[in-house]
């Protein structure tokens, strides 16, 4: 097994590539659906099977997106700042 040594601690190397992959996809998926590209378009990007998988596994950063949809809907409609 490979190990490597950060601040006297031993980490996996695996453990820590699967990690950093993680972290990366995370922090596009965050991008994508932040910047208003549809699920269908994101899953497959991601390379999922089905859209069922992207939304099941970041339906969390659909809700940001759609309460800041709904926010910038009131302030246009009604000149509602931001709940």
């Amino acid at each position: 097994m490979l190990l490597f040594k950060c601040h006297n601690v031993y980490f996996n190397v695996y453990f820590t590539e699967m990690l950093i992959k993680t972290a990366v996809t995370y922090s596009t998926v965050n991008l994508i659906i932040s910047n208003g590209v549809a699920a269908k378009v994101a899953s497959t990007r991601l390379g999922h099977s089905s859209i069922v998988i992207t939304m099941d596994l970041y339906s969390h950063v659909y809700s940001e997106v759609e309460m800041e949809a709904a926010n910038k809907i009131n302030q246009g409609i009604f000149n509602i700042s931001a709940i």
